[in-house]
């Protein structure tokens, strides 16, 4: 079972149709409820990046960066290497954009080889 939260009337109607889509798509009910937001609490703190503090060596050289846990949530780098260390992108779009992360060369070739390998 899986939950969508919507802010307001367009989002309901999004999600909706795009449940019905999925629906339609895969032959089959699809068991989602839509419910609207109404508190929002952020998960623990070893919750957050959960992937990417799995990495010793890149959870340090971040938290250097953004010594502020809450900078370190919100980065979108830190988010970004996260995604790619979860499977999410491909080697190509890390390739892109690994020169912006702010990383030293050799974890640059650690999360290289780490995500071109998946």
């Amino acid at each position: 079972m899986s939950i969508i939260f919507y802010h307001n009337q367009k989002q309901q109607e999004l999600a909706s149709q795009s449940l019905q889509e999925q629906e339609k798509k895969l032959n089959a009910k699809v068991v989602t409820e839509i419910i609207s937001l109404t508190n929002f609490y952020l998960a623990e703190n070893y919750h957050q990046k959960y992937r990417l503090q799995q990495s010793d060596a890149l959870r340090d050289r971040f938290m250097e960066i953004y010594p502020n846990f809450i900078d370190f949530i919100n980065s979108t780098a830190v988010t970004r290497v996260n995604g790619f260390i979860g499977g999410n992108g491909t080697c190509e779009q890390l390739k892109k954009e690994i020169d912006t992360y702010g990383l030293t060369e050799p974890l640059k070739k650690f999360l290289l080889d780490r995500v071109c390998e998946l």
